[in-house]
């Protein structure tokens, strides 16, 4: 019987993979010993993860009996997960992924272990990731790195499983070298980081005697346990969030305080399929020994902070920091006045002063030529907002940029302002770019902008726990935004609403509930109990998101019932058209430029001579709102007309999936021309003409992003995700189209060729695809080339 290496080796060689002979069974390159009929180890077989085997040895090797093909590392990367737990596995492939980009090649052996193949920009040395306590460590890799000196089996028989190797997507017979993601050694050893993480240990581990703990701020126990007492046990989606609660703990207190995570953790409700429960105090206590490894850079206490602060805790008469009772207590005389101030001024707390005239900005340098339509249609304090970002970024993003401008003004502005029709600055936005395309940046501009206007207090927490902690946020500050790294994180976590935990469930009903109730009451939950849980009542509550995501995360996580249901219309979706721009050396260190600042103070401080707040910017006080005028009747007459096209495309797409998306458009036309307006001149705004034609421009392009995604990527299962794949590969061959060869070639996730047919015949019928019959000159079989629908 032909062996693998000799059925497959060529093809893997014109793919530009080096291979080496396995032996059978086996996992380690060997060789055939002819006088003795028995395999041997291959000695020197490091040599072919620099060069390409000649033909005389492939020739030789593949007369070998059973040989299998491995792939010697150098050029290519491998990035082996040798995890039995099927959810640990799982998340380290998503976090992959993101991090290092979509490789079309995993290799599984023993599921839910995996190989995900990879390609490097400069080959590096291979490392290994160990988990566990030291008398664990012998011998256990869960986390691997396979770069140079090591090697990976592509095709064989594995030896624990007796089965051959799978490449349930696409194998290296589909994949040429050129079609990998890159990574660097940097990115390798910042995934080795991560993955450990979510096995919940620290990577590059140190020895206990060379911990320092003088690197992290210790935090006062009065702080940790009031933080701890928010946080519910069981609002840890998994083990590593509750690991993080730990390593918290232990960084805080410098060592201390197992007891008070013994007491969260033994609180759990949780139970596993025997009744039992999950809490185990000698494993606890195992664990907390291991945070003993953790070194410079580690969790600190302000990860529990932040986590509580998502659930509405506010500190109350603590310190958080050590360091902040220490200076306290050594003070002979303590001015209380100054006290107060200060600590409200470290907390956002700030009564916000007059602002200043507001003085011709000073624009930064732009590049016309690349700027974009929209971008030059635009004036005022949106326009300097994206001017900053992106010329102070490393990796420029305009449309991401804007997606932070409109959520940061629309945040300053709630419950100020009011449009024409009654209609609230209250915005979600959502930039999409791959890993490392510079879409965090204009995250932080917002928050940047949000705290130098003294506002900082509107800024909720970069992490949406639940939807209990969303109200607790709205009820202490009525206009919040919470600006969320990963937010497609948070929908994948709720993808499935039926078996999503409650507490994540209420994160998409909650946003959709503080969208409507902008202009009236949010009404909470009403308890048996209401002494205890009285109802939480929010006038005009101003919930603005603006988060960031990959194209990956965000499209995988969505499903045909986030369309239904309205929470995707309700969010402009902003994706880059430039995953990849040219990154600039650094970043420049500009301060946000004073001009910028001052419109954002007075935008929160609301429109000149009116009183927006007569009661104070409390939950429970209704809100005056400056009534926003049209500038004149070209401007009225063209907010009818964008209502009424809203109307009539509902009427023409009645019964599909699109109607959700257009009943909205009209909407968020109206709400981002009344944050431009206000951006614009926030002493007496009106919306003009140009606002509403700039928004619509805006808002349809977003609404022309989902309605692609709808028919390319959202899926509700495995075969139509499939299909999509397929559509989207053909459509990225344009003109030209792509041969049943190509297609079939890059289509090794369809699982064999009768699936692949199927699926072609499928799409062709439902006019998805084209199929091109060209005759070949001289005559023999016409050419198949498949064209866009």
């Amino acid at each position: 019987m032909t062996s693998l290496l000799a059925q497959h080796g060529a093809t893997l060689i014109a793919n530009g993979y080096s291979i080496i002979p396995i032996k059978p069974g086996d996992k380690a390159p060997g060789r055939w010993d002819g006088l003795a009929s028995s395999w041997a180890d291959l000695g020197g077989w490091q040599q072919f993860c620099e060069r390409m085997p000649t033909e005389i040895e492939i020739e030789a090797w593949s007369g070998w009996p059973d040989a299998g093909a491995g792939i010697p590392c150098g050029q290519v990367i491998g990035f082996d997960i040798d995890v039995m737990d099927p959810d640990a596995a799982h998340k380290i492939e998503v976090m992959t992924r993101e991090l290092l980009g979509d490789t079309p090649a995993v290799r599984y052996g023993q599921r839910p272990k995996r190989v995900m193949v990879y390609r490097a920009e400069t080959p590096f040395a291979s490392f290994d990731v160990l988990a566990g306590e030291e008398s664990d460590r012998v011998g256990k890799k869960p986390l691997q790195v396979l770069a140079k000196g090591r090697q990976f089996v592509a095709h064989g028989i594995h030896p624990g499983t007796r089965r051959p190797y799978e490449w349930p997507e696409s194998s290296l017979l589909d994949t040429d070298t050129s079609d990998l993601p890159v990574v660097s050694e940097a990115q390798a050893k910042t995934w080795a980081a991560r993955a450990a993480g979510i096995l919940g240990v620290m990577w590059p581990p140190i020895e206990k005697n060379d911990r320092v703990l003088a690197d992290k701020e210790l935090a006062t126990r009065a702080a940790i346990e009031q933080a701890l007492s928010f946080v519910p046990i069981d609002s840890c989606s998994d083990r590593a969030q509750w690991l993080e609660v730990g390593m918290a703990i232990h960084a805080g207190l410098g060592g201390d305080g197992v007891d008070l995570w013994d007491t969260w953790s033994a609180g759990t409700a949780q139970r596993n399929a025997k009744g039992e429960s999950y809490y185990d105090g000698n494993s606890l206590r195992a664990q907390w020994r291991g945070f003993n490894r953790s070194g410079p850079g580690a969790i600190g206490p302000g990860t529990l902070f932040d986590r509580a602060r998502s659930f509405g805790w506010k500190p109350d008469g603590v310190f958080l920091y050590q360091h902040e009772a220490d200076a306290i207590a050594s003070a002979p005389i303590i001015d209380l006045g100054m006290f107060i101030a200060a600590t409200d001024a470290r907390n956002g707390f700030t009564l916000l002063p007059p602002a200043p005239a507001l003085v011709p900005a000073t624009a930064l340098a732009t590049n016309p030529q690349r700027m974009p339509d929209w971008r030059k249609k635009l004036t005022g304090g949106l326009a300097q907002f994206i001017d900053y970002a992106d010329h102070t970024g490393v990796s420029p993003q305009p449309w991401i940029a804007l997606g932070a401008a409109l959520a940061a003004f629309g945040v300053l502005a709630g419950r100020r302002y009011a449009g024409p029709s009654g209609i609230r600055t209250n915005i979600y936005t959502i930039g999409i770019a791959e890993s490392a395309g510079g879409k965090d940046y204009p995250l932080k501009c917002l928050k940047r902008l949000i705290e130098d206007a003294g506002m900082g207090r509107m800024i909720g927490g970069s992490k949406i726990a639940s939807g209990a902690g969303m109200i607790t946020a709205l009820e202490r500050q009525p206009s919040t935004i919470f600006p969320t790294d990963e937010i497609g994180f948070v929908m994948q976590a709720v993808a499935d609403r039926k078996r999503a935990p409650k507490h994540a469930a209420e994160i998409i009903d909650n946003l959709t509930e503080f969208y409507t109730s902008s202009e009236d009451v949010f009404h909470g939950t009403a308890y048996a109990n209401q002494k205890e849980k009285p109802r939480v009542e929010i006038y005009e509550p101003n919930l603005c998101l603006f988060g960031v995501t990959t194209p990956q995360v965000f499209w995988g996580a969505l499903s045909s019932a986030h369309v239904l249901d309205g929470s995707l219309a309700r969010m402009l979706i902003f994706e880059t058209d430039e995953h990849f721009p040219t990154r600039r050396k650094r970043g420049l260190r500009v301060p946000m430029p004073d001009n910028l600042v001052a419109i954002a103070k007075q935008v929160a401080a609301g429109a000149e001579g009116h009183e927006a707040l007569p009661f104070g910017d409390a939950s429970d006080k209704r809100p005056n709102p400056f009534p926003v005028p049209f500038a004149d009747d070209a401007a009225e007459n063209l907010h009818f007309e964008i209502e009424s096209h809203g109307v009539e495309l509902c009427k023409a797409h009645q019964g599909s999936a699109k109607t959700s998306i257009y009943g909205r458009l009209a909407e968020n036309t109206f709400k981002v021309a009344l944050i431009r307006a206000i951006a614009d001149n926030p002493l007496s705004p009106e919306v003009t003409r140009d606002d509403l034609d700039w928004a619509f421009e805006v808002v349809e392009h977003s609404v022309n992003t989902v309605l692609s995604a709808i028919d390319t990527r959202v899926s509700d299962n495995e075969d139509e995700a499939k299909l999509k794949r397929i559509i989207r590969m053909i459509e990225a061959s344009g003109s030209a189209g792509m041969s049943h060869e190509e297609l079939g070639r890059a289509c090794g996730f369809m699982g064999g060729r009768r699936r692949l047919q199927d699926a072609i015949e499928f799409m062709i019928e439902n006019e998805q695809v084209v199929l091109r019959i060209i005759p070949r000159d001289g005559g023999g079989r016409p050419r198949r080339i498949y064209m866009p629908g």
